[in-house]
């Protein structure tokens, strides 16, 4: 089914919309929130209330991003307040907010999902150990040659050549970067 035709089925509150994006972002936002909260159950909980959410609004969407990115973002955010335990007010979604926010920038989501993505990468980068890392950071923020990491921390070329590999698998590993990668790749195609 056409991305125009189950937006506008969608919208129009017909079932078959419905359940054609469930299926177009289950699988995504349920990754991306057991990524926060850690806990399958929870994150599925989360998700249906989200999709629940996105249908008692589904006649303010003005298009299938906004209605992503809305998916997205209020995934996210209740996320958080699962994880603060409802301890402070909890966000209130709008959809004017959401608009707003993709009125300014039309990538909104491609650059929320980009921020989470490095992110993640920096928190694993703390647990690797402090050569590793140096290397990994000179390497690619820095943009180093392996000659001038070297001669900065004192150590072989070959020493950096290791030391930025092993960096690299065990990021990752800790990550799953490849699952990660196609998921953000399966979101922009």
């Amino acid at each position: 089914m056409e991305t125009v035709n189950i937006f506008n089925d969608f919208r129009n509150g017909s079932e078959p919309g419905l359940t054609a994006v469930f299926k177009r972002y289950n699988r995504e936002l349920l990754f991306f929130a057991i990524h926060y909260v850690r806990n399958r159950e929870t994150a599925e909980e989360i998700v249906s209330d989200m999709f629940i959410k996105a249908w008692q609004l589904r006649t303010q969407f003005a298009s299938m991003d906004k209605l992503r990115a809305f998916l997205y973002v209020a995934t996210k955010n209740s996320c958080l307040n699962h994880l603060r335990d409802h301890r402070t007010e909890p966000i209130r979604d709008s959809i004017q907010d959401y608009e707003h926010l993709l009125s300014q920038d039309p990538d909104a989501l491609e650059h929320l999902l980009r921020t989470e993505l490095i992110r993640s990468i920096f928190n694993e980068l703390r647990k690797l150990p402090k050569k590793q890392r140096d290397v990994f950071k000179m390497t690619y923020l820095d943009n180093l040659t392996a000659e001038e990491i070297s001669a900065k921390l004192k150590i072989t070329a070959s020493a950096v050549y290791t030391n930025r590999s092993r960096a690299a698998t065990a990021l990752r590993k800790l990550l799953n970067i490849s699952q990660m990668l196609l998921l953000v790749g399966s979101l922009f195609t």
